[in-house]
């Protein structure tokens, strides 16, 4: 064996390849985007060895090509150059299809930074040609390096493998030594001075999982390309500033900035060092690049202009461009300032693209080169055979809605422009697409103009009454109105009011408690000419003076009980219409009156918003602007409703009259339907206002999500979505509505559900979606008349994904506010698209969806930036409201000196905020999870049936305060030790809820946080402190990472299948497919206390209580299962026949379809120990659930003999968690990178063991027979005694049957040199491939893993050789031993592949013949000393609670528990070590189907093992000596 290799160097890393280092750190064992390909084509005469020695000449030459990285217990991380390695090399054949799998899964496979080399090569024959595939990390070189790396090859194979005709090396450590001597404060103090002000822009959603990023390749034209070239040097700009700044435009679009921040490479070889651009290193390095899109004040402001500031700057900061991307941004101010990359190449690979043919005749053909970056999106733009290629390299899922090829295809869109638009303004050029505009169109554009619009609602209502005269109209507790006579009521009000001056633009109070009379009143005062104020009486009289005094309002409609309020100032006239002598004179009026003059611009109503100063403002709704908002709500709500039932509809309405929304109901006015107003105390009493929809069989109810809510829990719907009231129409509006609410109101049956959007200034709603049209939730399209644009800062229309504020144009728009011409100039602005209209910019933002429907997002005062991410708190709400329980939920932003902090609200019962917040924090990054949860029955709502925002941010503020005052006293001893470990790293103390990342945190302070937290002891990752970055949450994380196993149950419910479970439904007929183990039960052991034992079992495991059902199978609660159904007794005289009695009665009980996973034997013998069978279903346990068994029956037999109640200990993790997890596994990528290595398992040939291969549509169980050797004790014990880590009993054992198949292959003429082709069983407990908290120490279930092995492929030794060369059998056992070691995932993921992704290859190939498992040593768990004389004698006690290892009477078990379960291998090993009065002693069981084998070519196999199994013995004795 060679020496290790010295230590030849030491070196630092350069900025990029720190940075590099720590992204592969906090990847864990994510997916590492920086590994680089290089595939060159080979045609010719190769010399395959010749390239293979040349492949370590370049590495012998490079000393930085062999590096490790270390950071272990230094300040910064080194890298380690060895005085020699050996760079992988594996030479195979493969089609072109299954090369790019393999170029694939290559770059999957993540190298250990730490252990290099840091590359690998394979040389992969395609049908006489050749591909070499080199795959590398980045943080060893660059692209321009790759094409010296290439060349070098190629110059080193033409000389023969020899590196001596290549020009002395230019060492890497130059490089290093060139920066070491910068000047790095003057540098970081020009970065400082350059990035003043600027902001973090990032375009993706923070906390995306990194996978292999998708790439998408577009291409501007070769004409528009030499346009854009010709302009660019024309205006003295290089292609690379132009496409750069076109890049900015695309990206200050995207986001609505004009002074924009991104990531862009530079060379980084320094011209003052001698040889750079010999080098092969790491040389390029990532800056931000900062783009001013509009001219500062005094300079030309265009295009050309821009771009040339652009060029200049760029040219200035190339020179501190060395300084680390890290150390640029914590000077700055900022962990982090983009997460967009722009690359520009000159050359896609330079040089090295071109082919190259050596003087044998080998032609060396570049094909592609694959070098990735882990942004949410990087774009790379080069010039190639005339035309400018954009590339876009994209994280899935990471861009949100926003797809890598729209933004491509608007960068080329811009690029375009460029020529034409230089002389321009940047505002000129144009990012949206073609496809885009007839999108906009649906919503900008006002469809369904009407010509015959009433002139007024009270037009339109009175000839309504016309029409239908007798029809029912107003509907309250008492009465009802006919249309006439409503009519006839408002008209002679109105008389009344025109006595008192009422007319045109006269505005009128309604201060009357909710009645009829509200209803007649509100009409009555159009009549008259007027516009209402509706007047909450509950409001104070300051509030109420403060609406008359801005409406205008000179006269007041109320009653006697509050007419005092109203004549204190003498400004206005009151009305009580209970008066006696009112009510009289108001009756004696005429029922008709002369309509009055009144114009679509009248004045209708004055209804009052909250505002933002305080002081609430009144917004004035025109006639025009409600009679169209009528006439569309009839037009797509009534009347489609009408037809459905055939007659007019019975509206509730249950809005207060101060809402613009008690308009929506009362709209069914003006189509003859009846409106059924409904008081306010049955408002208030959800019960009682479900019973009054179904008393008075409403049709149709508008109401708000909120209340919905409460409508819901009181019986509105049911559990089928029918409940007591038997809805047509639902509309839902003044809220947004989450994913759970829409999906239920989707599903609603009978009912057609709206979602209606419009604040007050629109009239109504201005914006509705038919719920049932869309499957996520979306506030619609524009009502007819009205047009909807979504807008930047600047009034440009925003692409398809992208928020921006939602202006409101058309027929709705109301007036303005009233007496507020300064507010209503700001809100009510020109409309850029329609000369001579306006448009009302509601605040909103919202976005486009692909389907052209608007989706809210969130206010834009909501709207808060956390770590330069802008966050929307509409997106948390939406989170919260998806959580188990959540009702409701509202995120408040509440300003600290320290940075906003948001305080989330969640409604519901039994909530636990700690709970919320955890739960929460796996849907979103941690910077959008609020500082504090507040739970709470239901959020507080205002009189408008609103969620009371004023209240909420009261309670915010207090719970900031309230937790801020005890944080120091509340910490827990881990969060002490974090404070003061953050604290040192940091430089300050933060508070406990602070966030680090305002403290200066990025990923490498990250990792010296965690080197000095593990100090202290504690469990921690880079992962966890960011994904907690806070002292109290990454205590909790570290604390529960500890002491909190129990957060990996899942609890009772349907059990994903694994792959072995799938593998046994492949085929059925498993119902008594179980496992029976014996036990010696203590002498004098009662029945009761037997059922104690057996009840804790079955309620301490949750597969021994579950059932299967069509689904699948079901675990359940404890107590489900009574141990007394399960135990049955019988006698036993003679145990050689009642233990085969027993086990076929106890496997005859089992059945899982009936939730009988388990049934007991207790064998009854007098004079001698009783036994207890217990046969359990294979779904429910496998070999390790059954040590559990055994250690769990041990234990509570204890306690029952020390007079205890018996205990067992928890399952720490359940078993439905477990499969929930491994199953998801089929979505990592890193499994793609397993595929030739199991390809390579099934697909070599494999010739019969037997007389035909195994056939399961026909072999059964039924025709299994068995042959059982025995290992003697002391070969046994020589085994165990010279058996270390690497060579285990199982390697032992496996090499065992490899060389025993390959003897028996010889004897029978066949290939010895197949190999032994094994179903290889494994435990399948790989805990930490579910999780960090994962434990299944403790877990029943069949957790089994069956993968396939080829083992011994290529030896030509049988058992007879091997005992006269031991050197052979040596070489066997250890290349057994390194091919078990090289299994990925420890197997577990080939029945991932197989039965969950279901890859053709594995589904396809043909299962092992030959089944092993090794069941552990059963002589660890209670030795058996019976040895001799008669096993039923009873002469010698058992272990009592201890398994029997017995063989006599384990004989008598059945081999065939279920006879009709399909045969799957002709073979079937099962190994296990057994307890004996001598010691251990290795036992096989050769289980072999006799339709395959003979009873004598079966005793042949074994004859071959017991030889095989005593020669490898010597062969590890000789090794262990």
């Amino acid at each position: 064996m060679s020496a290790a290799p010295e230590i030849e160097d030491v070196l630092a890393l350069s900025p990029l390849q720190h940075g590099l280092f720590t992204l592969s750190e906090m990847s864990d064992d994510g997916f590492d985007v920086y590994s680089m390909q290089f595939v060159v084509e080979i045609t010719g005469p190769l010399d395959v060895d010749r390239l293979h020695r040349s492949v370590d000449a370049i590495i012998d030459r490079h000393p930085n090509l062999r590096v490790s990285l270390w950071d272990k217990d230094l300040p910064k991380p080194v890298q380690i150059v060895p005085s020699r390695v050996e760079v992988p090399w594996e030479e195979l054949r493969a089609t072109a299809a299954e090369f790019d799998e393999l170029a694939t899964a290559e770059r999957a496979r993540r190298f250990d930074l730490r252990r290099g080399p840091s590359i690998r090569v394979k040389l992969v024959e395609l049908d006489g040609r050749w591909r070499l595939l080199v795959t590398a990390h980045h943080i060893l070189m660059d692209g321009w390096s790759i094409a010296l790396f290439f060349s070098e090859l190629l110059t080193i194979y033409t000389a023969g493998a020899s590196s001596a005709t290549l020009p002395p090396v230019r060492p890497y450590r130059n490089y290093i030594a060139w920066l070491a001597a910068q000047d790095v404060a003057a540098a970081r103090a020009r970065w400082v001075d350059h990035l003043a002000g600027i902001e973090p822009l990032m375009l993706g959603e923070a906390g995306t999982t990194i996978t292999e990023p998708v790439r998408t390749r577009h291409r501007l034209p070769v004409a528009d390309t030499e346009r854009l070239i010709t302009w660019a040097r024309s205006a003295g700009l290089t292609v690379n500033t132009a496409v750069q700044y076109a890049w900015a435009t695309v990206l200050g679009r995207l986001t609505d900035r004009d002074d924009v921040v991104f990531g862009t490479t530079i060379s980084g070889r320094p011209q003052d060092l001698a040889g750079a651009d010999e080098m092969i290193g790491l040389f390029i390095n990532t800056v931000p690049a900062r783009v001013r899109l509009t001219a500062v004040p005094g300079a030309p402001d265009t295009v050309a202009a821009n771009c040339a500031v652009l060029q200049r700057t760029s040219s200035e900061m190339r020179d501190h461009g060395y300084l680390g991307l890290s150390d640029i941004q914590r000077a700055s101010g900022h962990s982090a300032l983009f997460d967009t990359l722009f690359v520009f190449e000159n050359a896609p690979i330079g040089s090295a693209t071109e082919p190259v043919s050596a003087p044998d005749g080998t032609r060396f053909l570049p094909l592609a080169m694959e070098s990735l970056a882990h942004y949410p999106l990087t774009v790379v733009a080069y010039v190639l055979d005339g035309e400018l290629v954009i590339t876009t390299e994209a994280v899935d899922g990471a861009l949100g809605d926003l797809r890598p090829a729209e933004i491509a295809a608007r960068l080329l869109r811009v690029l375009e422009q460029l020529p034409a638009a230089g002389d321009g303004p940047a505002d000129a050029l144009d990012v949206l697409l073609p496809a885009e505009r007839a999108l906009i169109e649906r919503t900008s554009v006002r469809r369904a103009a009407a010509a015959d619009l009433a002139p007024s609602v009270i037009a339109a209502f009175l000839d309504q009454a016309r029409r239908t005269p007798e029809a029912p109209a107003l509907v309250d507790a008492t009465q009802t109105f006919g249309y006439a006579e409503l009519g006839a009521r408002a008209a002679r009000l109105a008389g009344e009011l025109r006595d008192l001056g009422v007319g045109p633009e006269s505005v009128v109070a309604i201060a009357l408690p909710r009645s009829a009379d509200s209803v007649i009143t509100i009409l009555a005062i159009m009549l008259a000419g007027g516009a209402y104020v509706p007047v909450d009486l509950a409001l104070p009289d300051q509030r109420v003076a403060n609406m008359l005094e801005q409406s205008g309002a000179r006269v007041v409609v109320t009653d006697l009980a509050d007419l005092a309020r109203f004549q204190t100032s003498g400004r206005v006239t009151a009305v009580a219409l209970d008066d006696a002598v009112t009510a009289d004179r108001i009756a004696a009026r005429p029922a008709e009156i002369a309509p009055p003059a009144l114009c679509p611009d009248s004045a209708a109503y004055v209804i009052f918003t909250s505002g933002s100063t305080g002081e609430p403002k009144g917004v004035i709704g025109t006639q025009g602007a409600l009679v169209s908002y009528c006439r569309d709500h009839r037009d797509h709500m009534l009347t489609p409703a009408r037809q459905r039932l055939g007659r007019p509809l019975r509206v509730a309405h249950a809005w207060t009259f101060s809402f613009d929304a008690s308009w929506q109901p009362l709209a069914a006015l003006l189509d003859g339907h009846a409106v059924h107003l409904f008081g306010e105390d049955e408002m208030r009493d959800a019960g009682r206002l479900v019973a009054g929809l179904a008393d008075r069989a409403i049709d149709m109810i508008d109401t708000t999500p909120s209340m919905f809510g409460q409508l819901a829990a009181a019986g509105l719907v049911g559990d089928e979505g029918v409940g007591h009231a038997h809805l047509s129409v639902l509309a839902l509006g003044g809220e947004a509505i989450g994913p759970a609410l829409w999906r239920q109101l989707s599903a609603l049956p009978g009912t057609t559900a709206h979602n209606c959007y419009g604040p007050t200034e629109t009239t109504v709603e201005a914006v509705v979606a038919r719920i049932p049209d869309s499957p996520v939730p979306t506030i619609g399209s524009p009502t007819d008349r009205m047009a909807a644009y979504i807008l930047d800062s600047r009034l440009r229309q925003v692409p398809t994904g992208i928020a921006g504020e939602l202006y409101l144009s058309g027929a709705q728009v109301t007036r303005g506010y009233a007496g507020k011409a300064a507010m209503t100039a700001g809100r009510f602005v020109a409309d850029p698209f329609v000369v001579g209209e306006r448009m009302y910019r509601t605040g909103d933002l919202v976005r486009r969806n692909e389907r052209g429907d608007i989706i809210f997002v969130g206010r834009r005062d909501d709207q808060v930036k956390i770590r330069g991410y802008r966050i929307e708190t509409g997106e948390i709400e939406a989170a919260l409201r998806r959580l188990p329980g959540v009702r409701a939920a509202a995120v408040v932003v509440v300003d600290r000196t320290a940075g906003p902090a948001l305080v989330g609200f969640a409604a519901g019962t039994e909530l636990d905020a700690r709970r919320v917040r955890s739960e929460l924090g796996e849907l979103l990054p941690a910077h959008m999870v609020p500082t504090r949860i507040v739970t709470l029955p239901v959020l507080p709502m205002n009189s408008n049936g609103k969620v009371d925002s004023r209240a909420l941010a009261q309670s915010a503020a207090q719970a900031l305060q309230a937790r801020s005052a005890a944080d120091t006293a509340d910490l827990t001893p881990t969060g002490r030790v974090v404070s003061s470990v953050i604290a040192a790293v940091l430089g300050s103390t933060p508070a406990a809820d602070e966030d680090f990342f305002d403290l200066g945190l990025d990923s490498i302070v990250a990792m010296a946080a965690v080197h000095a937290l593990r100090e202290h002891d504690l469990t921690v990752t880079p992962r966890m402190v960011l994904a907690h970055p806070t002292v109290a949450d990454l205590a909790d994380a570290i604390d529960r990472y500890v002491d909190e196993p129990d957060a990996t149950r899942a609890g009772p419910g349907i059990v994903p299948a694994l792959p072995i479970v799938e593998w046994l439904y492949e085929y059925g007929n498993d119902r008594r497919f179980t496992q029976t183990v014996l036990f010696a039960l203590p002498d004098g052991l009662a029945d009761d206390d037997l059922r104690s034992v057996l009840q804790t079992l079955i309620d301490g495991h949750d597969m021994l209580r579950a059932t299967r059902t069509p689904a699948g199978v079901v675990t359940r609660d404890e107590g489900t299962v009574d141990a007394a159904t399960v135990l049955h007794s019988m006698p036993s005289a003679d145990l050689s026949t009642t233990i085969t009695t027993a086990a076929r009665r106890a496997n005859d009980a089992v059945d899982p379809d009936q939730g009988r996973m388990l049934a007991a034997v207790r064998l009854n013998r007098l004079g001698a120990q009783d036994i207890l069978l217990l046969a359990i279903h294979h779904l429910a346990v496998d070999a390790v659930s059954w040590q559990i068994i055994f250690g769990a029956l041990a234990g509570a037999g204890a306690a029952l003999a020390a007079g205890t109640t018996p205990t067992i200990d928890a399952e720490r993790t359940d078993y439905r968690y477990w499969c929930t997890e491994i199953r998801a596994r089929a979505e990592r990528p890193e499994l793609s990178a397993q595929l030739d290595h199991w390809i390579s398992q099934v697909s070599a040939p494999d010739g019969p063991i037997g007389a035909r291969m195994p056939d399961p549509s026909v072999d059964t169980w039924s025709s299994l027979r068995s042959a059982v050797t025995l290992t003697p004790v002391d070969i046994t014990g020589t085994i165990l005694g010279a058996l270390d880590k690497r060579t285990g009993l199982r390697e032992f054992l496996l090499a065992a049957l490899t060389l025993t198949i390959a003897g028996w292959r010889r004897e029978r003429g066949d290939d010895p040199t197949q190999g032994a082709y094994v179903a290889l069983e494994g435990h399948g407990r790989e805990d930490e491939l579910a999780g960090p908290s994962v434990d299944t120490t403790r877990t029943l279930g069949w957790f089994t893993t069956v993968y396939p092995v080829r083992l011994g492929a290529g030896h030509d030794l049988d058992p007879a050789e091997a005992s006269v060369d031991r050197a052979a059998g040596r070489r066997l056992l250890d290349a057994v031993a390194t091919e078990l070691s090289t299994i990925p995932g420890s197997g577990i993921d080939f029945g991932i592949l197989k039965y969950v992704r279901g890859v053709d290859e594995l589904v396809d190939a043909r299962e092992p013949q030959i089944e092993f498992n090794y069941l552990g040593r059963f002589d660890l768990h209670g030795a058996d000393p019976r040895t001799g004389g008669d096993s039923s004698s009873g002469d010698v006690p058992w272990q009592p609670w201890s398994p029997i290892t017995d063989l006599e009477l384990n004989d008598r078990l059945p081999t065939d528990p279920e006879p009709e379960l399909p045969l799957r291998y002709t073979l079937d090993v099962v190994a296990v070590v057994r307890a004996t009065d001598d010691g251990p002693q290795i036992v096989a069981n050769w289980r072999y189907g006799e339709n395959l084998l003979t009873a004598a070519e079966a005793e042949r196999l074994t004859e071959l093992w017991q030889l095989s199994v005593t020669v490898l013995a010597s062969v590890v004795a000789d090794r262990a000596c």
